[in-house]
């Protein structure tokens, strides 16, 4: 996509924003596919979305043009405004915003100006994305973190991932805010129903999904050590800590035979693919993350470990899914009946026409 199809502002009234629901959000991987969602499910026109994005996210995660020339998409970046300019910019759709959605909370002046902007909190709308809700564990006396606790207590509205996390929400941040619908970014399982499963001569095994020290590789990787010859590993390392990345590709290719790094972003369809090869994933996550990742793998009849003390575990054993604890781990492939029961699992819980339901839950409420 070029640069140009990006709008750099667009000038909203006060009395159409007041009309308005906001929504304030980086620009990642999942952001496109939402926005496309957004504009066939929802009423699109009464939604103005604040997309923070730089040079490299604007080429790695593309917006379609049509909508990133919608006059309700602003896309904010170092070079539209200035480091604080850009914010007072958006403090008028703070103010008078009918409600406003937060998609993650990683903005720290995004933040503080909720605050200043006190009595709209009982208006936001927090969509949990993982580690912003695990930053609690990071710096609790921070002064970030103080404003964070300030925000989130009053808050009107949560959509969680999983519903444990909300869980916790209300336990780090004491918030009064009520829990709206389970997960918000859409992704269609029924497309994947045709994908043919692959027999491999080796096992292969994914080991988390992203280059963040959450993903716990070194625990993964020491895990397998006792099969190293009897695998392919597969590491997904393509965005995150490319320090931590170094060291992770490093360590595996050390002690492996057969090693396969992600390096480079792919495509959602490119990515599939990989998925379709693997026989067993390993998330050694004490956090929720990955759940896309995860719900594909379950409806592909993949086997997942997972940490037994994740909120993902909770979901998912809670549900009935047939996952397994990390530390219980064999090389044994999931047995085709348990791989068509999670299959039939994911369609029940999250069907297209359950996820759209949902998806206007969350974006449409009047609550």
């Amino acid at each position: 996509m070029q640069e140009n199809h990006y709008k750099t502002h667009s000038i909203h009234s006060i009395r159409e924003i007041r009309q308005s629901k906001i929504h304030i959000m980086l620009l990642e991987k999942f952001i496109p596919n939402f926005l496309i969602h957004a504009k066939e499910y929802l009423d699109f026109n009464t939604h103005i979305f604040i997309i923070f994005a730089d040079k490299k996210q604007t080429k790695l995660f593309r917006i379609p043009p049509n909508i990133a020339e919608s006059s309700n998409i602003i896309i904010i970046n170092s070079q539209n405004y200035g480091r604080f300019s850009k914010y007072f910019y958006i403090l008028k759709y703070i103010i008078f915003a009918k409600k406003i959605f937060l998609h993650g909370l990683w903005i720290k002046h995004i933040n503080t100006l909720l605050l200043l902007s006190f009595w709209k909190l009982n208006k936001c709308h927090w969509l949990i994305w993982g580690g912003d809700l695990y930053e609690y564990n990071t710096n609790k006396f921070g002064f970030y973190e103080v404003v964070r606790k300030m925000i989130i207590k009053r808050f009107g509205f949560i959509t969680p991932v999983v519903y444990g996390d909300f869980k916790l929400a209300q336990k780090f941040y004491k918030t009064k805010a009520k829990c709206i619908g389970e997960s918000f970014y859409m992704q269609f399982y029924e497309k994947y129903q045709n994908l043919i499963q692959i027999n491999n001569t080796k096992t292969i095994i994914q080991i988390g999904n992203s280059a963040t020290k959450s993903n716990n590789h070194l625990k993964a990787l020491e895990i397998l050590l006792p099969y190293k010859d009897m695998v392919q590993v597969i590491l997904p390392l393509s965005y995150g800590d490319m320090k931590y990345a170094e060291n992770i590709a490093r360590f595996a290719k050390t002690h492996f035979n057969d090693v396969v790094i992600l390096k480079d972003f792919m495509p959602l369809d490119e990515y599939n693919k990989i998925l379709q090869k693997i026989d067993i994933a390993i998330f050694a996550l004490h956090r929720q993350q990955a759940m896309g990742n995860i719900f594909i793998l379950l409806f592909l009849g993949k086997k997942i470990y997972l940490e037994s003390s994740s909120t993902m575990w909770d979901s998912l054993t809670q549900k009935g899914f047939k996952i397994f604890n990390i530390n219980d781990f064999n090389i044994n492939k999931l047995s085709l009946d348990s791989a068509k029961y999670n299959k039939n699992l994911v369609l029940k819980y999250y069907s297209k026409e359950k996820q759209i339901e949902n998806f206007r839950l969350v974006f449409e409420n009047n609550f």
